[in-house]
């Protein structure tokens, strides 16, 4: 493993570390804890075999051999020296192979930009080879900031350079780590702007388990406009502190984690904004059929033109002094 592959930003003693294949953040410590699941870099032991996934262009799955949109078969194909299983779909008359959450994942993305507390990681049609997946061209920026200590700023950005419009699915995949039982977290909305297709209130906590997601299926929240997504913990019997405040504006959340199946293994829970449904490029045609599919919530990025995915993630600094002394000890 190469040295130059990860970039490390900081801000005082918090220090963010990204990993350029895919472009993911694999640690962020503020205040001495660890707040990214890193279950991931024990692979005997990992309940998830990732992080923080970019999602490009189609967050989610591509579809199943039952839909009826073109989609043709699945496939094992070898990438990165793994199996990955890829549907192939079809545009415009040409036959296309994607995987689960799209390409972006298991790429190596360039660095356009450092600076000690914030970098700029591209991915691109010029500089990488992604036509077989993606029938567009396109220049996908990924940045992460670090404003406070505290906090960081993710945005994502796709620049249509393509001679036509292009479908853009974006999302982001980062699985926060409990330190502590399942049970003791709860998750509330502040802020919550949304419209009728929404059914969250504002201020009640929800269980993480039960009554917003069931372990190992994800739950697809839509209609938020703007929210501030607390993730809480209970420091006493009916007393919560945020843990991790998000605000986004993104249309979708998700909300997923997965079974533990060993005491030994860490919990965590994904909170994911996305600006589409999943299987939008299954949804492409023999006809090119990108442009109607705004209708269905798709994401169409005219020529010329950029979508933008962003989120805000803010650390209470008295939930890390609860656990700064137990992160020390290990």
């Amino acid at each position: 493993m190469r040295n130059d592959r990860f970039i490390t930003i900081t801000n005082g003693s918090t220090k963010l570390v990204i990993d350029r294949l895919g472009a993911q953040i694999v640690s962020y410590i503020v205040d001495g804890v660890q707040i990214m699941y890193q279950g991931a870099l024990n692979p005997d032991n990992a309940m998830w075999k990732a992080t923080a996934k970019n999602l490009f262009p189609n967050p989610g799955p591509i579809g199943s051999n039952n839909d009826v949109y073109g989609e043709l078969k699945v496939e094992e194909y070898s990438v990165n020296d793994k199996n990955e299983k890829h549907t192939i779909y079809i545009h415009n008359g040409g036959l296309y192979h994607m995987g689960q959450h799209g390409f972006a994942q298991s790429k190596l993305f360039n660095v356009k930009a450092k600076k000690p507390s914030y970098a700029v990681l591209s991915l691109s049609s010029a500089t990488h080879q992604t036509y077989t997946e993606y029938p567009y061209e396109y220049v996908y920026n990924l940045m992460i900031d670090l404003p406070t200590k505290n906090s960081f700023h993710y945005l994502t950005s796709v620049q249509n350079v393509d001679q036509k419009p292009i479908l853009a699915g974006m999302g982001w995949h980062p699985a926060f780590r409990l330190h502590d039982s399942a049970q003791k977290y709860k998750i509330r909305f502040r802020n919550l702007v949304k419209n009728e297709q929404c059914e969250l209130e504002e201020h009640v906590y929800y269980d993480i388990y039960d009554s917003v997601i069931t372990k190992s299926k994800s739950k697809i929240i839509s209609g938020i406009i703007s929210a501030d997504i607390e993730l809480c913990y209970e420091i006493e019997p009916g007393r919560f502190i945020p843990y991790i405040t998000m605000h986004t504006e993104e249309p979708y959340l998700i909300l997923w984690s997965k079974n533990r199946e060993q005491a030994s293994q860490e919990e965590f829970i994904c909170i994911e904004p996305w600006n589409c449904p999943p299987r939008m490029i299954s949804k492409l045609t023999t006809q090119d059929k990108t442009e109607s599919l705004k209708n269905e919530g798709a994401v169409v990025v005219d020529l010329n033109q950029r979508s933008v995915l962003e989120a805000i993630v803010f650390v209470n600094p008295e939930y890390t002094k609860t656990f700064c002394y137990t992160e020390e000890k290990k």
